[in-house]
This record gives C-alpha cells, sequence and structure tokens, in this order.
C-alpha cells in the first residue's frame, strides 16, 4: 500500500538489501569475534529491536530481563552500550538512566554519555514544527487508532490501532498537506512501524554514530549495531567498515554502509536478546579465565 511504500519513497538513494538469516554458525562466528575483540561498541535501536513493538508506544516499557541484559552488557569489560532510539530523552533516561549506558533519543537531538548529562549537539531551526503538530492533531482527531507523539525537535503520527484501509487514505492526504507545509523548510518526512514523523534535517541516528568513530575503527575493535526500520538505515550507514549489522526482519532499508561485510537478518527481538545474552556470557567466561 501507499504508506507501506513510504519508506522508499521519502528516502533518496537507498536500496533494499535482503540479509541472511543470522544461522548458529555465523552467530557463533560473531560472538568468537566480539570475545576476541579488544574493544566492543554495541548500538542497539529499542522498539521493534530490543523490545516487541506493542499497540500503544507508551505500553514498551523495558522488562527485567531487558533491564538485566543491558546491566550485564555495560558490565563487560571494554565494553560501550549505546541505546540509539527515536524516543524521547525524558523517556530513555527514566527507564535506563540508572544504568551505564550511552543514550541517544530522537534520533541523536538530545545525547547523553553513559553516567554522563544530557546534552543537545546542535542548533536546529523548529519554526516549522507548531504547523506540522497543528496538523497531525487535528488528523489524529479525525481518525480513531490513531495517536500523536511531540517531541523537542519533531513530531510522530502513531496509526497502528487504526483500520487499514481508511488510514491508508488518511495517510495518503496528511502527507500531501506536509510536504506543502515543509516545502522549502529545513526538516523531513521519516516512517517507522505504522508511525509517520517529521523531524529537524540533519537530525538523525547516523550523525550519532560518526561522533563515536571521527577516525573509522582499529581491526581489533569490535562495533556491531542492531535496528528494525528505516531510522535504522542511517546507523548502517555510519558503522565503520569491518562493523556486524544486524536487521530484525530480512529487508534491510537503505542498507548500503561501504565496508560492512556482514549483515544477517534476525527474526524477532527475541532473537537479538538471546545473541546478546549470548555474547555477553562469552566475553564474561573469557575474561574470568586462567592466564596462560
Amino acid at each position: 500500500g501507499f504508506l507501506g511504500s513510504l519508506a522508499r519513497s521519502t528516502r533518496r538513494n537507498t536500496r533494499a538489501a535482503v540479509a541472511p538469516p543470522f544461522e548458529p554458525g555465523a552467530r557463533q562466528r560473531v560472538v568468537a569475534r566480539a570475545t576476541r575483540a579488544a574493544r566492543r561498541t554495541l548500538l542497539l535501536d529499542y522498539d521493534g529491536t530490543l523490545r516487541e513493538l506493542v499497540e500503544h508506544p507508551s505500553l514498551a516499557r523495558p522488562t527485567p530481563e531487558i533491564l538485566e541484559l543491558l546491566a550485564g552488557l555495560a558490565a563487560l569489560p571494554a565494553t560501550e552500550v549505546h541505546i540509539v532510539s527515536g524516543r524521547a530523552a525524558t523517556e530513555l533516561e527514566a527507564w535506563f538512566g540508572q544504568l551505564s549506558v550511552a543514550l541517544c533519543a530522537e534520533h541523536g537531538y538530545q545525547v547523553r554519555p553513559a553516567n554522563g548529562s544530557w546534552m543537545t549537539p546542535g542548533e536546529v531551526d523548529l519554526s516549522w514544527l507548531p504547523r506540522i503538530e497543528r496538523l497531525f492533531r487535528r488528523v489524529s482527531a479525525e481518525v480513531s487508532g490513531t495517536h500523536v507523539e511531540r517531541k523537542p525537535a519533531g513530531v510522530a503520527w502513531h496509526y497502528r490501532q487504526a483500520e487499514p484501509e481508511y488510514v491508508e487514505w488518511r495517510g495518503r492526504e496528511l502527507l500531501v498537506h506536509v510536504e506543502q507545509l515543509l516545502s522549502g523548510v529545513p526538516a523531513e518526512v521519516l516512517r517507522g512501524h505504522r508511525v509517520i514523523e517529521v523531524r529537524a534535517r540533519g537530525v538523525n541516528k547516523g550523525a550519532y554514530v560518526r561522533t563515536l568513530f571521527p577516525d573509522s575503527k582499529r581491526r581489533d575493535h569490535f562495533v556491531l549495531s542492531a535496528g528494525d526500520d528505516t531510522t535504522d538505515a542511517d546507523v548502517t550507514a555510519a558503522v565503520p567498515a569491518g562493523s556486524v549489522v544486524l536487521h530484525v526482519g530480512q529487508v534491510i532499508e537503505g542498507a548500503r554502509a561501504a565496508g560492512v561485510r556482514e549483515q544477517y537478518g534476525v527474526a524477532s527481538p527475541a532473537g537479538v536478546r538471546q545473541f546478546l545474552r549470548e555474547l555477553s556470557v562469552s566475553v564474561s567466561a573469557d575474561g574470568a579465565a586462567p592466564a596462560g
């Protein structure tokens, strides 16, 4: 349908790639690489990647299993964990603020180093935001099963609970209006899972990831990213050569990162969590092994 194709029509110069499944042999090889590495950096999306998608985003609080998993990963030697999300800083702080993990909120509009303070990396023009929010709220009031989420640097229209055929038609109409309002404006449209979002141009997850690797990376530095939708394609494009990319589902939109040789499809967030547990156990056992 129209909304289903929006990701392709609103992102230029991208291509869809089918990732091979993350089978046991490949998982073992990646775990072994991570265990041998001198340093590890894990770049993890949240919704649809670490946590299953739910009908309303507010219901997606991290489970005790997820919190325990992240705490264990963050406690590994020479290991950095980054939650790279489109969610607002207030939510990420409430959910993960007690963990020693770095937080990237609103696709990079606000960031917090592990055990650090929140900061806004750059100035952006948000003069367009009230107009788009008014439009979204007007449509949401007319379409049951939809709601609007206002963020500091953007606004999202969620339609997971809406009637599919009707929301398809209204979504097409909404996007025409959005394009008219955004003509010549420093903002862009993106689509996640049953959500249309407008954000400031230049604010994306990839920009955040590039700040972590200004000079690429050493061969003994293991870098892994995991995501599930088009916003995570920015991460795929930004990770340094030699990184491993996991995509929840088989299709990676915009997977065009030069030098990324290992990209795998994982069936579900449960599969991502299982792999991360295996990695954590292996690195912990290696660190505890007696020398010699």
